[in-house]
């Protein structure tokens, strides 16, 4: 499970969708880009997901081959 905001996120390995409660209670299902992965007793959740939920900016650096994410605020 992930929590932010009052909302959670139930994710499950190999599965593309993800239950989302609201802070209201409110229940309804997500579609995730891809399925998230289990390795060694941890659990990778696709970037997209993520920042889209966290209103984060996402963007690639070429270079350095790294995901950047950050708040919009701060652009």
């Amino acid at each position: 499970k992930l929590t932010r905001g009052g909302a959670a996120y139930a994710i499950r390995a190999g599965e593309t969708k993800a239950a989302k409660t609201a802070a209201d209670g409110q229940a309804s299902q997500i579609e995730l880009n891809g399925a998230p992965l289990e390795k060694q007793g941890r659990l990778f959740v696709p970037v997209r997901f993520f920042a889209g939920e966290a209103n984060l900016d996402i963007q690639w650096d070429a270079e350095a081959k790294l995901v950047v994410l950050r708040d919009p605020v701060f652009e």
